[in-house]
């Protein structure tokens, strides 16, 4: 049987690095994803009732931006 060699706290830090980095990377990708998502995307859902408008949440109460639907939170 082979001895397996433990790896050494420098190299342990250097994979920390490396992964910290790549995280560092990703999260700068999937917000850099989200801010096009967020610009190509209505601020808010399809209103039920018109069909037509744009229902969003303003200090507590949903409206729609079309027909006169209003609710509150």
């Amino acid at each position: 049987m082979k001895s397996v060699r433990p790896a050494s706290t420098e190299e342990i830090d250097e994979q920390l690095r490396e992964l910290a980095e790549q995280l560092t990377r990703m999260d700068q990708r999937l917000r850099r994803l989200e801010r096009q998502v967020a610009a190509t995307t209505p601020r808010g859902w399809e209103c039920t009732v018109c069909e037509r408008g744009w229902v969003s949440a303003r200090g507590g109460v949903l409206s729609c931006n079309r027909c006169s639907f209003r609710r509150h939170l």
